[in-house]
């Protein structure tokens, strides 16, 4: 795990100069306190930080050339195949300084060429310079899991780890991507495909490669793309099911287990991370797990970890957060990300890997598991709201006295009770911050425009189009895990890197991920009797969820014998934040003037909607909106203090 940037010239007479490096490799130091490393050849710079993970030794530095010299890469992960690929390239007559994953991938690239890149497993984000050529590759793991962003300025191209090393340099315009605030309104998502906030930056996309070639001229695609078929074999075989999900955990938490430093785990005492903890515990001895706990009311969930860590007999620290870490915490993560945050359990989770860093330097978590097992309840179901609607405009009459609470209940959830299409349906479904509400703090302006985004709609079309062979239930699970996964891989990843160690995610492996896929939502979201079945026909998916059904039904039948069953079966929470109880008490004024200053600054917001909303009590539900709020207006104070460098 480490931090990586670079700078190209796009003709043969620019020469990036080492200072610009070396200020990029400054501002990236928390991902990689080991050391640093440079590279320079031509129109072709690297900067890395180093984390030692594996081979902590100085064979393991980089940037590092392949034995031929024809290659040097920037690597930021780890590949958990690497033995398979070390005995491969033993066998072609290549021989290793050292025993770093590193050096496997630049050797491979030196032996393969671009064919290296499918045969890589892990989570990576890389730059590899080909000498001979004088082309430059960039590529990122199927998942997503390493951050990689860059930016095509007319004389150079940049990329790094974290968007303010692109903007330390002063050569990319630090110009706000004022139409992209949409995306992070509607869905939460600071990048969605590869548009960020900033007017000059992209992100590459999960599993996407991109090539400047010796002109400049820069091409793209994708290594990978998610299965878009349901195997029939698993529909009715739960015995099978069961057995291949745990296998491949099994396999995958043990390859993921390697490390030449102290490796260690969350545990919030949910099913994910309980079952993760199973298979640890089953091939490591002296595991250290880690929990955080709001001291709030009904938001301390710490005994439910404690019973876990009792159950597998793991060395437990639980930490207590509160509200006066919470803001500083959080205004630190959204300078770093040079974006606004995507969950609100950002801050203390950047806490817990700061308490998790004085142990370890890798730790396990369980992100993943929701989105590939139908861990969101409400919108796992939510497609069922769709055929209901459909059912209720054809023939109302199979409702019976139902018809009208089940059409204002949709109109209640979506806004309207029709649609257009199921691709109509899930946009309304996976919102955020809702309608009305985006009216009142946006003004009726610019919340026109926030539901007016071109590429947004681009983006959504082509989404539904690439998985249109599957139903919209399976459809919906699909693109939930391409879309909404990649914001909580960049959580952890923002966060742990704060605290300069190295999370993992078992959840998160190709095969795994290809295997929970294929499954039919059956497997994953089932209803608790034909009863609950039957009885579920006229209710919205609001009043099922959780209710009638069981979500993750296939990981939880899958452990059942292997951890306690009070934790097997409990139902989702997703680490809450206290917000409502913050915003309506003591974080109140502090939010409304922050609202109000951004208002005046920006033009982002309405300085009457939010002098109306705060004038009485909040409206329930508003918290995460809020939250949301205060992120963008957080984020507009990064793009206000930014310096630019003299260059």
């Amino acid at each position: 795990m480490c931090g990586i940037a670079g700078i190209l010239g796009r003709s043969e007479s620019l020469r990036p100069p080492i200072q610009w490096l070396q200020g990029m490799a400054k501002s990236i130091a928390h991902r990689g306190p080991d050391g640093d490393g440079f590279f320079l050849e031509g129109t072709c710079g690297f900067a890395h930080r180093r984390l030692s993970i594996r081979d902590l030794t100085e064979t393991g530095k980089q940037p590092m050339t392949s034995h031929n010299g024809l290659v040097t890469v920037v690597f930021n992960g780890e590949l958990y195949n690497d033995d398979e690929l070390r005995s491969s390239l033993h066998a072609s007559g290549t021989r290793f300084r050292g025993s770093s994953d590193t050096e496997v991938l630049v050797e491979l690239f030196a032996r393969d060429g671009w064919d290296a890149l499918p045969q890589f497993s892990g989570m990576f984000a890389l730059a590899v310079w080909f000498h001979d050529r004088k082309e430059l590759l960039l590529a990122r793991d199927f998942a997503g899991i390493k951050p990689l962003y860059y930016s095509i300025q007319p004389a150079w191209f940049l990329f790094a780890s974290e968007i303010p090393a692109l903007l330390t340099t002063g050569l990319v315009p630090p110009d706000i991507n004022e139409p992209a605030i949409s995306q992070y309104v509607r869905h939460a998502q600071p990048a969605i495909g590869e548009r960020t906030l900033w007017s000059h930056i992209r992100v590459l996309p999960p599993s996407g490669w991109l090539r400047v070639n010796h002109l400049g001229e820069v091409s793209h695609g994708f290594l990978w793309r998610p299965p878009t078929h349901i195997e029939e074999e698993y529909r009715n075989n739960d015995a099978l099911v069961a057995h291949r999900l745990q296998e491949l955990l099994s396999d995958e938490t043990k390859r993921e287990l390697k490390a030449d430093v102290p490796v260690g785990a969350y545990l919030s005492g949910g099913v994910d991370s309980t079952i993760l903890l199973a298979e640890v515990a089953s091939v490591a001895t002296s595991v250290r797990t880690f929990g955080i706990r709001f001291p709030d009311a009904g938001f301390d969930e710490s005994r439910y970890a404690k019973l876990a860590a009792s159950a597998f007999q793991v060395q437990h620290t639980q930490l207590t957060y509160s509200l006066d870490s919470y803001v500083d915490d959080w205004v630190q993560l959204v300078a770093q990300r040079g974006a606004p945050l995507t969950v609100p359990n950002e801050p203390p989770l950047k806490a817990l890997a700061q308490a998790a860093s004085q142990e370890l330097k890798v730790v396990l978590t369980g992100e993943g598991s929701d989105e590939l097992f139908g861990g969101y309840p409400l919108l796992s179901r939510a497609p069922f709201d769709f055929h209901r609607s459909k059912l209720l405009a054809s023939n109302p009459e199979l409702f019976g006295e139902a018809a009208e609470t089940l059409t204002n209940a949709l109109v209640s959830q979506y806004g309207r009770a029709t649609f257009l299409s199921p691709l109509d349906h899930f946009t309304r479904a996976y919102r955020w911050i809702p309608v009305p509400l985006t009216a009142i703090l946006f003004g009726l302006e610019r919340a026109r425009s926030i539901e007016n985004d071109a590429y947004l709609d681009t983006f959504w079309r082509e989404h539904f189009a690439r998985t249109a062979s599957l139903p919209y239930e399976e459809q919906a699970q699909t693109i939930l895990w391409s879309v909404h996964l990649p914001g909580l891989l960049g959580r952890i990843d923002a966060t742990t890197m704060a605290a300069s160690i190295e999370g993992r995610v078992p959840f998160v492996s190709k095969k795994l991920v290809e295997f929970g896929l294929s499954l039919p939502l059956s497997q994953k979201l089932r209803f608790r009797s034909l009863e609950a079945e039957a009885q579920a026909f006229r209710l919205p998916a609001s009043e099922i969820s959780g209710k009638l059904d069981i979500a993750k039904y296939v990981l939880r039948e899958a452990y059942k014998n292997r951890i306690p069953n009070s934790l097997r079966m409990r139902s989702k929470t997703s680490f809450p934040v206290p917000l409502e109880q913050w915003f309506s008490g003591r974080l109140r004024n502090t939010i409304r003037d922050r609202l109000i200053a951004c208002a005046e600054k920006s033009h982002w917001f309405d300085r009457d909607g939010i002098e109306y909303l705060f004038s009485q009590a909040l409206p329930p539900g508003s918290g995460i909106a809020l939250w949301m709020a205060l992120n963008l207006a957080l984020f507009y104070d990064v793009r206000e203090s930014l310096q630019t460098p003299q260059k």
